[in-house]
C-alpha cells in the first residue's frame, strides 16, 4: 500500500500507547478512545502486524479532518465484522450525516442492516452497495472517487458498484468507528489517499493479504520508503484493553 502514497495510513498494530501511528509518511497519527483493543490477528496473513478492535459501543480512532478533497480520493480498510445493531461507519473522512464520505454497515437508509455501503454525509446513507458484509471474516473494502466525478465501490479488489453523486467537503474528523456510528469489528491497514486508485491496484492491495512476496520485499518497500522508517522506530502505540476483547 505504502507504494501507492497514502495521505494517511493506520496500520494499527500497535502494542500499546494511545496513539495510532501514521505509517504514510505524513506524520497524521490517531488518538484512541473508549478502550480499543489492541494485538488482534491481523488480516495480512503473510505479516506478523496485528489489528485493534472496536467493541461497537465507544471504541474509536480519530483525528481533525486531514483532507477536504472531494474527487481524487480513495478509502481502504480490512474489517473483521463482527455484527451488532445501529449503523456502523468502518473509516470515514468527515461529520457523518452532514458532510465527507466514507464506509459503513447497514440498512441503506441510515439504520442497522448488514449491507456495506458508500455513504456521503448529508447526501446518502446507500450511495452504492457493495452487497452483504461477512461475519467474523476479513473482508477488504475501498471507494475511490475519480477526477471525473464517479464513485466506485470494491470489495476484495472487485468492483460492485458506482455513482455520481457529489459529496459536501469534508470538515470534523478523519476516524475509523466514529462516536456517532460505532463499529463492532476489527480493523486493520486503514488507508486515505489523495488520488482515485484504480481496480488493478485495489485488487494487488486484496491479494497481497496472502501473497507468497515477503513484506521486506522490494515489491513492498525500499529502505528508505516512509513504511520502512515507520516500522523501524517505537510507536506509541494505542491504549490497550485487558484481555478477553474482541476475537
Amino acid at each position: 500500500m505504502i507504494q501507492h502514497a497514502p495521505l494517511l495510513y493506520w496500520r494499527l498494530g500497535e502494542a500499546s500507547g494511545t496513539t495510532a501511528a501514521d505509517a504514510s509518511g505524513s506524520a497524521l497519527p490517531g488518538t484512541c478512545a473508549g478502550g480499543v483493543a489492541l494485538g488482534q490477528t491481523g488480516a495480512l496473513t503473510t505479516e506478523t502486524d496485528t489489528a485493534a478492535g472496536f467493541d461497537g459501543v465507544d471504541d474509536r480512532v480519530s483525528r481533525s479532518v486531514v483532507t477536504t478533497a472531494t474527487a481524487n480520493v480513495t478509502l481502504e480498510a480490512w474489517v473483521y465484522w463482527r455484527g451488532g445493531s445501529g449503523h456502523q461507519v468502518i473509516l470515514y473522512n468527515g461529520t457523518p450525516g452532514t458532510n465527507g464520505y466514507g464506509l459503513s454497515v447497514g440498512n441503506g437508509s441510515c439504520a442497522a442492516g448488514s449491507t456495506l455501503y458508500l455513504i456521503l454525509g448529508g447526501v446518502s446513507c446507500g450511495a452504492v452497495s457493495g452487497g452483504t458484509l461477512p461475519l467474523n471474516t476479513w473482508t477488504h473494502v475501498a471507494a475511490a472517487r475519480s477526477a471525473a466525478g464517479t464513485w466506485t465501490l470494491y470489495v476484495n479488489g472487485v468492483s460492485k458498484g458506482t455513482s455520481t453523486l457529489a459529496p459536501v467537503a469534508p470538515t470534523g474528523s478523519t476516524v475509523v468507528s466514529p462516536a456517532t456510528n460505532t463499529l463492532n469489528a476489527e480493523v486493520d491497514e486503514a488507508a486515505l489517499y489523495t488520488r482515485s486508485l484504480g481496480a488493478a491496484i485495489l485488487l494487488a492491495h486484496y491479494q497481497r493479504a496472502t501473497a507468497t512476496v515477503s513484506k521486506t520485499s522490494s515489491t513492498l518497500r525500499t529502505a528508505s520508503s516512509p513504511w520502512a522508517e515507520a516500522r523501524s522506530r517505537p510507536s506509541p502505540g494505542c491504549a490497550p484493553r485487558p484481555a478477553g476483547r474482541g476475537r
